[in-house]
C-alpha cells in the first residue's frame, strides 16, 4: 500500500464511520480506477435517481448475533434482520505503526448482551485486509450464538454472465422454495433457476427441469433470485470464497477459519 493508497484507506474509513451503520467494510479500492467491487446500495440508488439513504446491507457485514430474518419472538424483543451489530455505532480507534495501518472497532450489543470487537489491518505493499474479530458474552452463562460474515458484491464489478464466484464448498442444498411465504419472488419460476430443496455437490446444482446449473457463473438474466447453502470443505484449515470479473483487475476473496465458519451460502 503506497502513500496514496494509505490516504484512500483512511478516507474510506472516515466516510463509513460517519454513518450509523458501523462494523461494515463498505468500500475496497483495488485498481487505478478505484473501482469498489462491494455492494453499495447508496451509489446504486443515487445513479437511478432514488433516495440514497445509508443502508445496513452494504459491502461486507458482520451479522452478530443473528443471520437473516429474526423469529417472531426475537422480533418482539427488538432484534433486527441480520443481527444487532450492523445497527450499532462502533467506537473506532486508528493507528499506524511502521508499515501497518490498523483500525479497531468496538460496540456493545444491548439486546443480546455481547460486545463485538473487530480489528482491521493493512500492510504496505499488500492487497490484503486482515480482519480479527472477537465476541464477548456479557451474561453469566454461555448462550448459543449466530455469527455470519456477510460479503456482497455489486456493479460494475458484478456483471451478468461475466463475474464468477467460487468457494471451497462441498455438500450443498438449494433453498426449499416450496415452503416459502406465498406471493414473494421465490415462488415464481421465472425468478428461479434451481430446483427446490435438493442436495448437490458444489458447484453443479440441479436446475428446473432436467438441466444443471454451474453456481460459479453469474446468470445472464440479473433478475434471478436463487439461494443455496453449502458445507465448507471440512478437510481444510482455511476456507475461501472468491469473486472474479475477467474484464477487471479486482479479484476480491475471503479466507476464513474452517472451525469458526463451517457453512457458507450463495445468493444469485
Amino acid at each position: 500500500m503506497d502513500e496514496n493508497q494509505t490516504s484512500d484507506w483512511h478516507r474510506i474509513e472516515e466516510e463509513r464511520t460517519d454513518k450509523n451503520h458501523d462494523g461494515l467494510i463498505s468500500r475496497l479500492n483495488y485498481d487505478s480506477e478505484k473501482m469498489n467491487p462491494l455492494w453499495n446500495p447508496v451509489r446504486m440508488n443515487r445513479e437511478q435517481g432514488r433516495d440514497a439513504k445509508p443502508s445496513s446491507v452494504t459491502g461486507h457485514m458482520i451479522c452478530v448475533d443473528g443471520f437473516g430474518p429474526p423469529s417472531a419472538d426475537e422480533r418482539k424483543a427488538g432484534l433486527p434482520f441480520n443481527g444487532e451489530a450492523i445497527t450499532q455505532k462502533f467506537d473506532v480507534q486508528s493507528s499506524k505503526n511502521g508499515s501497518t495501518a490498523e483500525e479497531t472497532l468496538r460496540a456493545k450489543l444491548p439486546i443480546v448482551q455481547e460486545e463485538v470487537t473487530r480489528t482491521l489491518r493493512m500492510v504496505d505493499g499488500e492487497n490484503v485486509v486482515y480482519v480479527e474479530s472477537q465476541l464477548e458474552n456479557l451474561m453469566g452463562f454461555d448462550p448459543p450464538i449466530n455469527w455470519g460474515e456477510h460479503a456482497t458484491i455489486g456493479s460494475p464489478f458484478l456483471e451478468p454472465g461475466v463475474t464468477v464466484v467460487d468457494l471451497s464448498g462441498g455438500r450443498c442444498q438449494t433453498t426449499d422454495y416450496a415452503n416459502a411465504p406465498p406471493g414473494g419472488p421465490a415462488n415464481s419460476s421465472t425468478q428461479r433457476r434451481l430446483a427446490s430443496g435438493k442436495e448437490f455437490q458444489w458447484p453443479i446444482a440441479p436446475g428446473l427441469g432436467s438441466n444443471s446449473v454451474d453456481m460459479r457463473q453469474t446468470p445472464e438474466n440479473p433478475n434471478y433470485v436463487d439461494h443455496t447453502g453449502a458445507q465448507m470443505d471440512p478437510a481444510r484449515k482455511l476456507e475461501w470464497a472468491t469473486a472474479l470479473n475477467p474484464k477487471r483487475i479486482a479479484d476480491p476473496g475471503l479466507h476464513l477459519s474452517a472451525r469458526g465458519f463451517p457453512l457458507g451460502a450463495d445468493v444469485g
